[in-house]
């Protein structure tokens, strides 16, 4: 792997993780469950890491091994937080915010995240999957929470859709 290819992919994790960080803290203040916010960044972040994948295909039974990984903690996690992330109706529309336990779930998935990267990276897995792959993590736990939090808003009958 040359230099630049590893730049770009440390680029779009800086990129990724700031845009994660953004999200965790609009997660912790009072919002209005808009179906666009559900939809839009987890659907950028999962093309953002399929194309990213695409361009370097993981070879080898420990990379898709990891890259399964990666997508059941993010999955599992993502479910647990919309679980977390109270929801209530107030004057016809649906509201959410996230609590201390979302945080800590936060955390909690993204620290798995990273022993798996460390894991593949020590059974030779090339960074270009491990970091290539990080935009897909963050918009499957986005989108797996993102669609427990519409359901749930719109079983307390708001129109979400």
């Amino acid at each position: 792997m040359t230099v630049h290819a590893s730049g770009q992919y440390v680029l779009t994790l800086v990129i990724a993780a700031a845009i994660l960080a953004y999200v965790i803290f609009q997660q912790l203040r009072t919002r209005l469950v808009n179906p666009r916010r559900l939809v839009t960044l987890p659907g950028i972040m999962i093309l953002l890491g399929i194309f990213n994948l695409d361009k370097h295909p993981p070879s080898g039974s420990a990379a898709l091994l990891a890259i399964a990984a990666s997508l059941v903690v993010a999955v599992v996690f993502g479910l647990a937080r919309g679980f977390s992330v109270q929801t209530w109706r107030e004057g016809g529309a649906v509201f959410r915010k996230g609590n201390a336990v979302t945080l800590v779930l936060w955390i909690a998935g993204l620290a798995l995240r990273v022993l798996i990267g460390f894991v593949a990276a020590k059974n030779g897995v090339n960074q270009a999957i491990t970091y290539g792959e990080a935009p897909l993590f963050f918009g499957v736990t986005l989108a797996a929470q993102n669609i427990l939090i519409w359901y749930r808003a719109d079983e307390q009958g708001a129109t979400v859709r």
